[in-house]
């Protein structure tokens, strides 16, 4: 067991042990400093159990590459071995198609067992089923973690936010896509098309887009003209691999890669289902964008929200009680660093990553978030990692 155990303050702790949180090992693993990392304290908390561990288990396609769930991870390092696994392969060969989440995440839970098991045998730890509720910073800078009942669970000289997040607010008696594409609502959704009620859709991801394609695909034949409402609030954006997709100039262009909506445009199926709409030969699903007039119903609805995701809350505040992170939309910039809620300026020592964080870019502004598993485990991760 290394040395730091002996001492009341460990280097880092971070709280999640989900899909984004893999990115701190993997990328001390690439950068060759994961024994020296681990060597001065690092722990993980999850509230889930291990066999809870569910991240990205959607029955849809990925909105990214199928060797994008890879990139991050050394060939030669101390996770090699996941590397040569049948879903690992399955995501290789599929190059810069997209693939089923189901196997990403099937790579994803291997890839963490096998990370908890180096983390221990270099006597760090995952806590399983230790729920952090808030983090207090004393006036030395170190983070003290706290559980509901307000007992210590650790202290350490930084700390990363990497809980995961929840979907946006959804009205009364609406689903949520998240459970929809996690299979959660085929009964309640396969009861609504038998009955002729339209499946409204608030959204223009490619969550909106993949729920209606999971409709499409499961009660195709029964659908009418239209049963299908994508109530897209914004435009529908497309992704583009450069410069000469632009199509709209609210499209954004990726300043390190020049590709157009890197992250937030409709790619695969999706943007496939969305061209067949427009042109009109999808009639049994309609589009609006734009927060156009809502249509009438002719019958009840049943309402999916696919209106984004947002960043769990864990409150941070001094000893005094002042927030310094509060628990609704946190912001980070482009280095991964929280923002103080009273100032905008970095907490130092306090990370984010993962998705559901407003991204600030260096000029002040607001940037979109760039949300994608590839660089959770690689850009994002490395820039943590040099002030670790």
């Amino acid at each position: 067991m290394s040395d730091h155990r002996n001492s009341s303050v460990d280097h880092l702790q971070v709280i999640g042990f989900g899909a984004a949180a893999l990115g701190i090992p993997i990328a001390a693993d690439r950068q060759g400093r994961l024994t020296d990392l681990l060597g001065r304290g690092c722990v993980f908390f999850d509230s889930r159990r291990p066999r809870e561990w569910t991240s990205l288990g959607y029955d849809i396609l990925s909105n990214s590459a199928g060797a994008d769930f890879l990139v991050g991870i050394d060939p030669a390092g101390a996770f090699a071995e996941a590397l040569d696994t049948p879903q690992a392969r399955s995501l290789l060969a599929a190059g810069t198609r997209p693939v089923p989440l189901p196997t990403a995440s099937v790579f994803l839970h291997d890839l963490a067992g096998r990370v908890a098991e180096h983390l221990a045998g270099l006597g760090d730890e995952v806590r399983f089923g230790s729920r952090v509720d808030h983090i207090v910073v004393e006036p030395g800078g170190v983070f003290r973690s706290h559980d509901a009942q307000g007992r210590t669970l650790a202290r350490s000289r930084h700390a990363v936010l990497a809980v995961g997040a929840a979907p946006r607010p959804a009205g009364a008696g609406w689903l949520t896509s998240e459970a929809f594409l996690r299979g959660h609502c085929l009964t309640h959704a396969k009861t609504a098309v038998a009955e002729g009620h339209r499946i409204r859709i608030v959204g223009g991801s490619h969550s909106a887009f993949s729920v209606a394609g999971m409709v499409l695909r499961e009660w195709g034949d029964e659908l009418t003209t239209g049963q299908v409402w994508i109530d897209a609030r914004r435009p529908v954006r497309l992704y583009g691999a450069n410069l000469k997709d632009r199509h709209s100039p609210a499209d954004v262009v990726d300043p390190d890669t020049g590709e157009v909506n890197r992250f937030c445009g409709l790619r695969g199926p999706a943007r496939d289902l969305y061209q067949a709409v427009v042109r009109g030969d999808e009639r049994r699903v309609l589009l609006t964008e734009g927060g156009g007039e809502p249509r009438p119903a002719v019958r009840p609805e049943l309402t999916v929200s696919a209106q984004g995701y947002r960043a769990r809350p864990v409150p941070v505040r001094t000893e005094q009680g002042e927030v310094l992170v509060g628990p609704t939309d946190p912001a980070v910039d482009r280095d991964g660093r929280l923002l103080d809620a009273r100032t905008g300026n970095p907490v130092p020592g306090l990370f984010a990553l993962g998705l559901g964080y407003r991204h600030i870019a260096p000029d002040g502004t607001a940037g979109y978030p760039r949300a994608a598993l590839n660089i959770f485990h690689g850009d994002a991760a490395d820039r943590i990692l040099a002030t670790l």
